[in-house]
């Protein structure tokens, strides 16, 4: 053995008593020896009838639930609440602490609902928000960080789900999304089939 193998060959008998004393079980040694009197037949018997109550009661770590699945379960919901209620995924509680938040238009959360209530300037600030909104489709998300893998800048992902509406609650809401969020039925009055346009009431 060379002076080269010597420390490789240190760490490997480091590792195995490692390895053993990891697996080392304390065991009666009265139990044992009374045990070792047994016949051969009595000793398999003995040991089929342990491991027949050992796998009883054990469960392998893959059939278990994961220590991750219970908080996996809470983030989820209140992503799912946040789309019903149109909260900006920046204003999640997980996001964003209360002292940090920014106003962002159509977030339903309890600052943004508040936002420019008490005071004449913050009405005119958030009209003149909405009406920018209007006359450029792209002003929300100019002023919204860039995203690559998400869609909550938008009204709806390419898959249809429904994300965030910057409208929302607002007077310049669209009034068929208003009538469908308030549960209000809409009464389609004519259809024109050549140019597909239709009239309708909302009560």
């Amino acid at each position: 053995m060379s002076l080269i193998d010597i420390p490789n060959k240190i760490d490997e008998i480091e590792e195995n008593e490692v390895y053993k004393n990891k697996w080392l079980i304390e065991i009666d040694e009265g139990f044992k020896r009374n045990v070792d009197m047994l016949s051969e037949d009595l000793k398999k018997k003995l040991y089929i009838w342990c491991m027949r109550f050992f796998w009883r009661n054990y469960v392998p770590l893959t059939a278990k639930i994961p220590s991750w699945y219970e908080r996996k379960i809470k983030v989820e919901r209140v992503l799912y609440d946040a789309r019903e209620k149109n909260i900006h995924f920046m204003h999640l509680p997980f996001n964003t602490l209360p002292e940090n938040k920014r106003w962002i238009m159509g977030c339903q959360c309890d600052y943004c609902k508040d936002y420019g209530k008490k005071g004449r300037l913050g009405r005119i600030y958030l009209e003149s928000e909405y009406k920018q909104l209007l006359q450029d489709p792209l002003h929300f998300h100019k002023k919204m960080p860039l995203s690559e893998s998400s869609d909550w800048n938008n009204l709806e992902s390419i898959q249809g789900v429904k994300y965030f509406n910057p409208f929302f609650d607002s007077k310049y809401e669209d009034i068929i999304i208003q009538a469908v969020r308030e549960n209000r039925p809409i009464y389609f009055m004519e259809i024109s089939l050549d140019s597909l346009d239709f009239t309708f009431e909302i009560e």
